[in-house]
C-alpha cells in the first residue's frame, strides 16, 4: 500500500529532497569542504572514545564523514548532557560544529532545499496569507497557532532558506523558528515577525523587525518555490539534473549560432 504523508515535516513530504538526500548522503564529495575535520578530529576522539567504540585513528581516517558526524553528534550530546567533558581545544570543537552543520545542510542541493523548505512551510504561510487577507481576523480554517516539532536539520535548512544571509554557527539544542502575525490599528500596518530563538530576525526586503504585510510575502516569494511543488517534488533528481543539462547545451549551441549567423541571440526558455 502507498504511504500517503500529511504531515509537512515528516521524511519523505518532498520526494524530490527525500531522493536528493539517498543519492548525496553516504559520498564523501558531498562535503569537500570539510573533509579536512576527519583528520583533525582523529586523535582527539582516539583518545576519549578509544576504550567505548574501540577503533583506531587509521579506522577513524578510513570512514566515510557521514559516519564520522556521528561521532561528532555523540559527543556534542554527551557535553550537552552533562556526561562528559572533553579537554579539546577551540579549534577542534570547531571542527565538531562543522561536522554538524555539513551533515544537516550538505545533503541538500539548493533546489532539492527550496523545496524542501517551501513544503515544510506551506501551510503556515496559507495561515498567514489568510490572515493578512482578512485584517487579521481568523476565522475557523485558520488555527490560533501551529506548533511543529522537528529536528536540528529542519532548524538549519529554514534558515538557510528563508534568510541565508544570517550567519549561524550550530544548531543548539530546544531551538525554535517562530512566525508570529501582528495587528495594526489599520490594515496597512498589519505585520510579520520571524523570531530565531527568541531574537528578532531581519528578513531580506523589510525595513523593521516587524515586515509589513507586502514585505514580508515578497520576501518569501523571492526564496520559496515559486512553481507547481506538487509536481517539482515529484520528479526526479536525475530527470532535473539531465533536463538542466540539456536546456544548457541548447543555449550554448544556440548562442554559438547566433554568432556566427550575427543574428540577435533567440531565447529558447
Amino acid at each position: 500500500m502507498e504511504q500517503r504523508f500529511e504531515d509537512d515535516l515528516s521524511y519523505g513530504a518532498c520526494s524530490f529532497s527525500q531522493k536528493t538526500i539517498h543519492n548525496r548522503e553516504p559520498k564523501d564529495t558531498s562535503y569537500s569542504d570539510v573533509l579536512h575535520t576527519r583528520d583533525d578530529l582523529a586523535e582527539p576522539f582516539e583518545d576519549d572514545l578509544k576504550g567505548v567504540f574501540n577503533w583506531t585513528v587509521a579506522d577513524y581516517k578510513a570512514m566515510t564523514f557521514a559516519d564520522n558526524e556521528r561521532y561528532s553528534d555523540i559527543a556534542f550530546a554527551e557535553v550537552f548532557q552533562g556526561y562528559n567533558t572533553f579537554n579539546w581545544t577551540e579549534e577542534e570543537w570547531t571542527d565538531v560544529v562543522a561536522q554538524l552543520d555539513a551533515s544537516l545542510l550538505d545533503v541538500y542541493d539548493d533546489r532539492a532545499r527550496q523545496l524542501e523548505i517551501t513544503t515544510e512551510t506551506r501551510r503556515m504561510m496559507n495561515d498567514l496569507l489568510k490572515l493578512s487577507q482578512n485584517d487579521g481576523i481568523r476565522d475557523e480554517a485558520v488555527p490560533a497557532y501551529r506548533l511543529y516539532s522537528a529536528h536540528d536539520s529542519n532548524i538549519a535548512n529554514w534558515l538557510a532558506v528563508i534568510i541565508p544571509a544570517y550567519k549561524w554557527n550550530g544548531i543548539p539544542y530546544a531551538a525554535t523558528i517562530q512566525f508570529e502575525f501582528w495587528k495594526g490599528a489599520t490594515a496597512d500596518e498589519n505585520g510579520v515577525k520571524m523570531t530565531y530563538n527568541g531574537d528578532d530576525m531581519q528578513l531580506d526586503g523589510c525595513a523593521k523587525s516587524i515586515c509589513t504585510v507586502d514585505e514580508f510575502f515578497a520576501s518569501m516569494k523571492k526564496h520559496l518555490f515559486p512553481g507547481n511543488l506538487e509536481q517539482a517534488c515529484g520528479e526526479s533528481p536525475r530527470t532535473f539534473t539531465s533536463r538542466m543539462v540539456e536546456h544548457q547545451t541548447k543555449q550554448i549551441v544556440a548562442k554559438a549560432t547566433n554568432i556566427m549567423s550575427d543574428q540577435k541571440f533567440l531565447s529558447i526558455w
